[in-house]
């Protein structure tokens, strides 16, 4: 459990640190109001102790502040005045309980373990997975009645996991739920504790696996058929409240994350001046972000922030391959933090498509000249000033939205076709919105076939008149109605997430929280696209899925699963249920917008009835 201290006397804050920290609490100390909120606007806490007098703004103040604020982290004033009216102006800003120093620091755990019992995140008497039992009161865990030698560390870890059975933890979050800020450990340490726990977890006859690992994310507890001692549901329901209220925040404070990373950028840049930063300052910033990126899925950027912040915490200068090395981490950290945003005014198709003929055949020449030529007599939007892969890339950075299908036309050799040039490729149909690239060519050996469909080309086709391509690429071209998507999903977040993403770009957007609402929803929306879950409550995405296949009005609709679940088992059954796609939950908003956009512009080239065999 993660507790934030606000307490200016540092006897007191250390005094309360180091017992908590006995008691398998994770503990933050501020030492002023505004410290104070600014950990509770980057963290997540389970409780919230609170002295009244603070510098800078009072413990009334800052209790008053988290209420209007929506947080609903229990909140406990300590003070050294007694009054009535000091209680009542306490509770009534919003506290949860009151107590006077000096205290007996029994009492005050007594008090601290009754609000977590009723808090955001409840105390339950045992927790149990299979034959594991961890007793919160007792810091005690046993496996088939066989007690476990844990150190504090593996016995909060496997807390952590018990508390929240179906959740998968990266090691980012982890770090982000055991330790407190002082303490800098790396992510290898949490490998370590893991196999730690592993290994007394099999001495005592678990299975090897009973904490697995979900590659490329993390770790969580393996699937048991027997329930935990409180509803499945609950810690779900508590987690999806959490992270939406956080996403919220996430979205208010975009500004001044983004301002943290320009105190980065400036200290940067003074220091390949030659100069020294404010080296607080911008400690501050990177610690910022480290616990905002953790918090929202971003382990990648939170790393990179925590290096930075170990860096400055040295006030020393660096040297030239140390300058490189800040350098690079803070074009990452950028990348990361500026997400991909659509122009003003694009659609959520490219208005544009890429056309390459095979030039290699040399008995006829002039026959891809010709070709293009005819084209342009019959459609006005070709663009001739397009001859080659560079032309059209420099293009697409910087062409002006056009209401109309543009199509670049190219002449390549395809036989003497470079890594090059498939990059170049690649780049066009990987971008967002994917560019869409057909290849024109009467014979082509499997060998290029196989390097072409790695860069995503969306059709390779024979030789065809100019009419034949034209009628092909017709339904490329804009419509007045937008691509319609409909997603199930049980979490709200996830929900708001991808409305938010797939609105900006154009597209319609229709949420299922409830799968038994699926069919009813699914008959009005007659959508684009299905989204769907794999874990939810009374029918699997899997269910719906094979449910949809069964109809013969439903078969040809492109099924994404999004999932936190990617490993081969899931995987399988995704496609065996008639799935299109599958994609982890886990992957950055980018990925996920480009792979419904090409889902999307494949469901709009199905017809290619004119396409001779």
């Amino acid at each position: 459990m993660r507790v934030l201290l606000v307490e200016d006397d540092e006897y007191i804050s250390r005094s309360l640190e180091t017992v908590l920290a006995k008691e398998n609490y994770a503990v933050d100390v501020a030492v002023d109001g505004e410290l104070g909120w600014q950990f509770i606007e980057s963290f997540a806490y389970d409780l919230i102790l609170l002295d009244v007098m603070l510098p800078k703004l009072d413990g009334i103040s800052l209790c008053r502040q988290i209420r209007e604020s929506r947080y609903q982290t229990p909140v406990l004033l300590l003070t050294g005045r007694n009054s009535s009216t000091d209680r009542i102006a306490g509770l009534d800003a919003g506290a949860d309980d009151y107590m006077v120093k000096p205290f007996e620091l029994p009492e005050l755990l007594a008090r601290m373990r009754v609000l977590l019992r009723r808090g955001s995140s409840p105390v339950v008497p045992l927790l149990e997975w299979n034959q594991l039992q961890v007793d919160p009161a007792a810091c005690q865990a046993t496996y088939s009645d066989q007690t476990l030698n844990l150190t504090p560390k593996e016995y909060r870890l496997l807390e952590l996991f018990l508390r929240n059975p179906r959740q998968v933890f990266t090691r980012s979050a982890i770090l982000e739920h055991l330790w407190n800020l002082e303490e800098t450990p790396t992510e290898d340490t949490i490998t370590a504790h893991v196999k730690g726990i592993r290994q007394k977890l099999k001495q005592v006859g678990a299975p090897a696996n009973f904490i697995e690992t979900v590659y490329g994310i993390g770790y969580r507890l393996k699937a048991s058929p027997r329930k935990t001692s409180q509803p499945a549901s609950q810690p779900a329901q508590q987690n999806t409240q959490i992270q939406a209220a956080l996403q919220d925040i996430w979205q208010k404070y975009v500004p001044r994350n983004l301002a943290h990373l320009q105190i980065l950028a400036t200290a940067v840049a003074e220091l390949e001046a030659g100069a020294a930063p404010a080296w607080q300052q911008v400690q501050m910033a990177a610690h910022k972000l480290v616990g905002a990126l953790g918090l929202f899925g971003q382990p990648q950027g939170s790393e990179l922030a925590l290096r930075l912040e170990n860096f400055f915490r040295a006030e020393q200068l660096p040297n030239p391959e140390e300058l490189a090395v800040l350098v690079d981490q803070l074009d990452q950290l950028n990348a990361l933090l500026h997400p991909v945003l659509p122009v003003v005014g694009s659609l959520p198709y490219a208005n544009l498509a890429l056309v390459i003929l095979d030039d290699h055949a040399s008995n006829t020449p002039n026959q891809s000249a010709q070709f293009i030529a005819e084209l342009m007599a019959r459609y006005p939007h070709v663009l001739p000033q397009i001859t080659s892969l560079d032309q059209l890339i420099s293009y697409t950075a910087s062409h002006p939205d056009s209401s109309e299908l543009q199509i670049a036309v190219i002449k390549l050799s395809l036989s003497q076709l470079s890594s090059r040039d498939l990059a170049k490729i690649a780049s066009l149909t990987q971008q967002i919105p994917p560019i869409p690239v057909f290849v024109c060519a009467d014979q082509l050996s499997l060998e290029l076939r196989v390097r072409l469909a790695q860069a995503e080309v969306r059709a390779v086709l024979p030789r065809l008149a100019p009419d034949q391509l034209l009628a092909f690429l017709k339904p490329l071209r804009p419509t007045a109605a937008p691509a319609h998507v409909l997603m199930v999903d049980d979490d709200s977040l996830m929900l708001d997430s991808l409305q938010a993403l797939l609105e900006t770009w154009g597209l319609q957007f229709t949420r299922v929280e409830q799968p038994q609402q699926f069919w009813q929803t699914l008959q009005q929306a007659a959508p684009d696209l299905l989204i769907l879950d794999v874990e939810m409550p009374a029918y699997s995405g899997i269910d719906l899925c094979r449910t949809l296949r069964n109809s013969l009005n439903w078969q040809h609709l492109p099924v994404l699963f999004l999932t936190a679940h990617t490993d081969a088992a899931t995987l399988q059954n995704a496609l065996n249920a008639g799935a299109d796609a599958l994609i982890a939950k886990s992957a950055p908003q980018s990925e996920i917008l480009h792979q419904v956009l090409s889902e999307l512009q494949r469901e709009q080239l199905k017809p290619i009835g004119l396409i001779p065999a």
